[in-house]
Order: structure tokens, then sequence, then C-alpha cells
């Protein structure tokens, strides 16, 4: 996985990275790492349990966010499946409405038969109505037709488990070209205009 991180396609990380450095994106909570550190190990104990961190303060959390991940029928059901795929690279070059750039990605996991992908983020988040709105406010639908235009997606399956309650678990399914992935898509063609103002080697307008 070393040679996914080293190569110079873009990552939808990397564009909010850039983001950042040149004020156009909100700067990163104090306590990230902290929070990073949380998702990987409840990403750990649901697709590699062998990984997970079992001196980690927030092991029990994360092995309750397990147990109600595996419960739910359409989670098993994606994640058993014998066309799964767990973190999946992918690197093509894609056109983004009048752009044309090099993208990667990696997701939670694929279901190649069925061209859909799955996200899974842990939040703190009790309600429904709140996930979805988590979704759009911390740019994860930017993320996901990141992700579905890089993948040639037609699907992708969020899923989402609530770390105040996590015996709560959210499910949003998003169709290539509906509403959540067009605003996100909307929300890559902005970045991508910005990033073109200073890199315009790496995003180049289409013929």
């Amino acid at each position: 996985m070393s040679n996914y991180f080293q190569h110079d396609f873009l990552s939808n990380s990397e564009i909010n990275e850039f983001l950042r450095k040149v004020g156009a994106a909100r700067e990163l909570p104090e306590n990230i790492e902290a929070i990073y550190s949380m998702g990987t190990l409840s990403h750990a104990t649901i697709f590699e349990p062998h990984f997970a961190d079992k001196t980690h303060e927030g092991y029990d959390l994360a092995i309750r966010m397990r147990d109600t991940f595996w419960k739910d029928s359409m989670c098993r059901a994606f994640a058993s499946a014998n066309d799964f795929e767990r973190e999946k690279p992918y690197f093509h070059t894609r056109q983004v409405g009048p752009y044309i750039v090099n993208l990667r990605c990696k997701t939670d996991g694929v279901r190649t038969r069925l061209g859909s992908m799955m996200e899974f983020k842990g939040l703190g988040v009790d309600t429904e109505k709140a996930f979805r709105h988590a979704l759009v406010d911390f740019n994860y639908d930017k993320a996901i037709a990141h992700y579905m235009i890089t993948g040639d997606f037609k699907m992708a399956l969020i899923v989402g488990i609530s770390k105040r309650d996590p015996r709560k678990l959210f499910k949003w399914l998003v169709k290539r070209h509906d509403e959540f992935y067009l605003g996100g898509e909307q929300k890559l063609i902005d970045s991508l205009k910005i990033l073109r103002d200073y890199s315009p080697e790496d995003v180049k307008l289409a013929a």
C-alpha cells in the first residue's frame, strides 16, 4: 500500500490539504490526531481485526461499533460477499466537469460485480438527520464523488455508526448523479478550479 501514498495522482485528502494551505477550506480541529487514531482503530476492528490495537483507549468502543456493523444485514451482506475487496486502489485519468485530472482513491471496500463501493464513518452523531448533515458539512459528499468518479462506481453505500451510542447505525445509498452525488461533484469541480489557478499542469481543461 506504500506505493499508493507515493503515487503522484491526486487523492481527495491531498486536494483538501492544498485547499487548507491556500485558505480555501476550514482548518482541521486541534484533536485531529485523536480522531484519526480512533478512525483507524474502528476500521481495523471491522475490516482487519488482526491489526486492531487492543491497548488503545477506545478499543471497547470500537468493538461495540464493530458488533453493530456486523449485526446489520445490509452491511454484513456487502462486506462478506465473495467479490468484496478491501481498500482496493484505483488510479485513473478522468474528466470532472470541464477539467481533466489524474485521480486516485481507495475506499473501505468495493463490490466489483455490483459496481459499488462502501465507505465507513464513525461520527459523533445520534440521529439520522445529524448523520446526513455531517456528511455534507464535513464534505464527505465531495469525497464520495471523487471516489465514484475515480473508480467509476454506480453506487456508494455510506455507513455511519455513532461514537456517542455505538448501537446506532445509519446508512445512505448514493447513486451516480443523484442529489447528494451532484452536490459533491460540484464541490470537487470548485476545488479543482482553485487548484488549477496554482497548478495548471495538474488540472487541465478538456479539449
